[in-house]
């Protein structure tokens, strides 16, 4: 077995590589120009050669002079054609690229089958050839691999679904193009769809009016379960069950049934946390909506197991329990019988089928003899599958196998859907509650202590708390509502489609509590609940989220201070003593700047596991990672790898936010990869943690060294962001802030606070998305520098952060993110937004200054590190990716830089601003200087593929 990693390969092997995706990109850049010639005319294509050409040259100040002209003198109708071209380009390269990741790993395989990647189920599969060493360690993480993938609605999916689907659409044929031989006529056929494609494309907006409600986001995610997902995990899954498989015979084990390894759950249509109009109807509708889509999906898989069963009892000698189970149906449903039994005689496994696709429709309708759980359902697959093996049947039953394991992984469910909540409505709820009925004078301001001791009598107290019909703010009745809603989806839907409650900026141990005693008045939880009781079946997770570096910290304070009150503690006993705590990414990188985060979420996830193993306490961790580096993104492998040794241990829970679901999940090769690459990535930490630990992975002095590399980047990074009384005037000024807001991207506000400009205020996915879109990329990496330079005036401490760059996971991911971040960022354009848009010359002066500053510093650290002479030189395809497409990203930026400065001029001219915020649901009217800036600010996240 050979095993490769990214590495410096050599930039002709590097072009060798890539012909075959710069041979795609020409192919259809020339088709685009062509359709902008025959639609607008050959001035407009020589216009976008003459920009291309300008921002592709070498920087100079004749060059830059040439393109501020250009920029400044053309007409707004001129611009939005240049704009759209750029956007276009963007569209094509992008599904280039994906289409390239797939044949690049085809023909790695085809050309060496021994090449194995180190983020790949080959790779682990040593461990299976090696199990002898660590028979149940091995055994125990195969067999109990607990992953969850989490969707959520976030809005940073810029590209509207219409473009996403005309995007697959020339993936598709690019994919066909692959795969000769063709027929001329196949080959012409091809050309034409991507000309037509192209065409369309141009044709469309691409910027998006209509502002989606909570029920069209949850059928955006729905469609990609549909059309990929779901077909995409179960091709991993038939390879980890391989593993098991070989694992089991090594072993003298006997496989369990019923595995899954990777499941899924949902946000959408449940994340309440802000958004109002996420509301008890709209989670009932998406649970609804959820489980008619996965039974559908049932249907039309049965119809391929229609046709691979076609054998006959004139040549099987047919297994007497599927012969009976057959005798059973015809009696429940003799008038199927009569419409097939002649066509379908000699075929008693189709017959079976069309009796099961019955009893499937019927449960879709909510009809009687329809299936009451996915048990009774795989029940009736098994007995099947079981008549097959008795006639030593192999691969006449891929389908059918297929089938139960989507049955075993999505239920008549599809995804567990989360609810969260923010702390602060449960509190006030109580608040309310307690001052109507004289219960308390005033909740909210009571001591900790005395308001937990209230809390756990009120949940020990059999009589209710609550009036049968709550009379109070809608805020609070929603809050009770969401509860009670809760209890009968669980009666409805079982609770593995509804039983986790996230608790957003959990503070102390009353925000949980206060969540306990409301599905205790709900009935979904009873302290003293017997087997056969009333809502015996009902459970509740409840889930702090620690969202801030203050609350990060605190987490296992509160934590301990939980596991041992007396009633917590019989909860969790009720749950086999199982924990799920989620930890946040965005909010705590905004908050303290990416250093502090990443280190204050390393020690939290360690003190959280060390807490919980001493206390017999099984946790699972759920990581609220957003798409951006600045919101905790990155390679996932690379992160899970990272991970404090023990906080996996085969079970992990990861959201998949925005732009990040359609890029990874909209296409099946790369779905597959990227599911794949999870499953490796959770197998590798939980098998390598007990080495890890005796290898001594977090020594004192790394973790000493870390904590003060993080507090000089905690103060310089909140010396800028909190401390510099100019630094909000340059930030609404400098960055599309207040443009972005103006996107129809999601449902959800982009303020937790309606009116406020502060930053504490702004939500993570804008404040990211912001510096992106000028080119700073600041969350990115700010602080890392300052800190670094500080603690390297010490020659040991230098020579001590460059052995931790070498040696330790951690250390090296965080220095890998920052330095990805620099090398997207461009600050000669972000220059350009501070000297174009920052009104007030000495704040623009001294923020800028401090910022260039921090850039130079950090650089410089990135590169003594990592010995390199630029930013991701050892990175050769990602570092040549961005060296490419930056030039045609700048053209969009100069031209945002001037639509934003026309729009806001245009805006103070006005005496009373318009409201350009859109209801959920509604579209907004055309407005030709916001779309122009919209749309670029569509191209640049295009472009780099990043938005929040």
């Amino acid at each position: 077995m050979t095993t490769t990693t990214t590495g410096s390969t050599g930039i002709s092997d590097l072009l060798e590589r890539t012909k075959p995706l710069r041979d795609d990109v020409r192919m259809l850049g020339k088709l685009l120009g062509q359709t902008i010639a025959n639609l607008e005319g050959e001035e407009v294509l020589a216009l976008v050669e003459e920009f291309r050409s300008l921002t592709k040259a070498a920087p100079s100040e004749e060059n830059r002079l040439r393109l501020a002209k250009l920029t400044n003198s053309m007409d707004l109708d001129t611009a939005r054609k240049l704009i759209k071209a750029f956007v276009c380009y963007f569209d094509v390269i992008n599904m280039a690229e994906q289409n390239h990741r797939i044949r690049r790993r085809a023909q790695r395989e085809s050309k060496n089958p021994n090449q194995i990647e180190q983020d790949s189920l080959s790779y682990v599969r040593r461990h299976v050839e090696e199990a002898a060493e660590n028979a149940n360690k091995v055994w125990e993480t195969f067999t109990n691999l607990d992953i969850e993938v989490v969707f959520t609605a976030h809005p940073t999916e810029i590209t509207r679904r219409t473009v996403l689907l005309k995007q697959l659409k020339m993936a598709h044929l690019l994919y066909l193009r692959d795969h000769p031989p063709l027929t001329k006529k196949e080959s012409d056929e091809i050309e034409a769809g991507l000309a037509g494609v192209v065409e369309s494309l141009w044709l469309s907006d691409h910027i998006i009016y209509f502002k989606p409600s909570p029920l069209d986001e949850v059928r955006y995610g729905l469609s990609l379960f549909d059309s990929v997902v779901v077909d995409s995990i179960i091709d991993v899954h038939s390879e980890l069950d391989l593993l098991v498989k070989e694992l089991a015979q090594k072993l003298h084990k006997q496989v369990p049934e019923n595995l899954t390894y990777t499941t899924f759950g949902s946000w959408i249509g449940g994340d309440r946390d802000g958004n109002p109009y996420v509301t008890t109807e709209v989670t009932r509708t998406t649970l609804e909506m959820q489980r008619k889509v996965i039974l559908e999906k049932y249907l039309k898989t049965l119809e391929k197991v229609f046709n691979e069963l076609s054998h006959s009892s004139n040549v099987l000698k047919m297994d007497q329990a599927l012969l009976d189970s057959v005798k059973q149906d015809v009696k429940l449903f003799p008038e199927v019988h009569e419409r097939y039994y002649q066509k379908y005689k000699f075929e008693p496994f189709r017959r079976k089928l069309l009796f099961i696709q019955e009893k499937l429709k019927r449960t879709l309708d909510a009809k009687d003899h329809g299936y009451k759980n996915p048990d009774q359902f795989l029940s009736e697959l098994k007995i099947m599958f079981d008549a097959l093996q008795k006639t030593k049947c192999k691969h006449s039953l891929e389908q059918l196998k297929r089938l139960m394991v989507m049955v075993n992984i999505f239920g008549f469910h599809l995804a567990k859907l989360d609810l969260r909540q923010h702390s602060a409505r449960h509190s006030q709820a109580f608040g309310e509650l307690c001052k109507q009925f004289g219960i308390i004078d005033d909740y909210e301001k009571m001591d900790e202590e005395k308001r937990i001791e209230w809390l756990c009598k009120e949940i020990q107290n059999k009589r209710p708390l609550f009036p049968v019909k709550p009379s109070f703010t809608p805020d609070t009745n929603e809050t009770l509502a969401t509860a009670s809603m809760m209890a009968k989806m669980q009666d409805e839907h079982t609770t593995r489609a509804v039983d986790t409650y996230i608790v957003s900026m959990t503070k102390d141990a009353s925000d949980m509590l206060e969540v306990l005693l409301l599905a205790k008045e709900a009935g979904i939880y009873s302290p003293d609940a017997k087997p056969k009781d009333q809502g015996a079946n009902r459970t509740i997770s409840i889930v702090p989220l620690f969202e801030t570096i203050e609350d990060l910290r605190n987490a296992p304070v509160l934590f301990d201070k939980l596991l041992s009150n007396k009633v917590w503690a019989d909860y969790l006993k009720s749950r086999g003593n199982l924990q799920e705590i989620m930890i946040g990414y965005s909010d705590s990188c905004k908050d303290g700047g990416i250093v502090t985060s990443n280190w204050e979420l390393y020690k939290a996830q360690k003190k959280l596991v060390e807490l919980a193993d001493s206390r017999n306490i099984k946790l699972r961790l759920f990581h609220g990672r957003g798409g951006t580096i600045g919101r905790g993104g990155g390679p996932t492998h690379r992160a899970i790898l990272a991970q404090p040794p023990g906080t996996v241990s085969g079970r992990i829970k990861i959201t998949e936010q925005g732009e990040v679901i359609s890029s990874k999940y909209s296409v099946h090769g790369i779905a597959v990869r990227n599911f794949e690459r999870l499953a490796a990535a959770v197998i590798e930490s939980s098998l390598t943690e007990n080495k890890k630990k005796k290898t001594g992975i977090d020594k004192p002095e790394w973790l000493k060294l870390t904590e003060d590399l993080s507090q000089e980047a905690f103060k310089a990074f909140r010396s800028l962001i909190y401390e510099d009384p100019d630094f909000l005037e340059f930030f609404l000024q400098c960055t599309p802030i207040t443009e972005i807001s103006r996107l129809r991207l999601g449902s959800r506000p982009s303020r937790r606070t309606k009116g406020s400009t502060a930053i504490s205020d702004l939500r993570a996915i804008p404040w990211v998305f912001s510096w992106t879109q000028s080119r700073f990329l600041l969350p990115g990496w700010y602080g890392f520098g300052t800190a670094f330079k500080t603690l390297a005036k010490d020659p040991a401490k230098l020579k001590l952060m460059q052995d931790l760059y070498k040696e330790w996971p951690f250390f090296k991911g965080l220095v890998t993110k920052v330095e990805t971040s620099l090398a997207i960022a461009d600050m000669r354009i972000a220059q350009h937004y501070a000297d174009s848009l920052v009104e007030n010359e000495q704040i623009k002066n001294k923020i800028m200054g401090r910022i260039l500053d921090e850039f130079e510093a950090t650089k410089n650290a990135v590169l003594t590190l990592s010995g390199q002479e630029f930013p991701l030189q050892h990175s050769e395809y990602l570092h040549k990716s961005i060296e490419l497409r930056n030039p045609y990203i700048d053209p969009l930026s100069y031209l945002q830089v001037r639509f934003i400065k026309e729009l806001r001029a245009k805006l103070k001219e006005v005496s009373a601003k318009q409201d350009a915020t859109v209801a959920p649901g509604d579209s907004a009217e055309p407005d030709t200087l916001l779309d122009t800036v919209l749309m670029t600010i569509n191209g640049v996240a295009e472009g780099l593929q990043s938005t929040g």
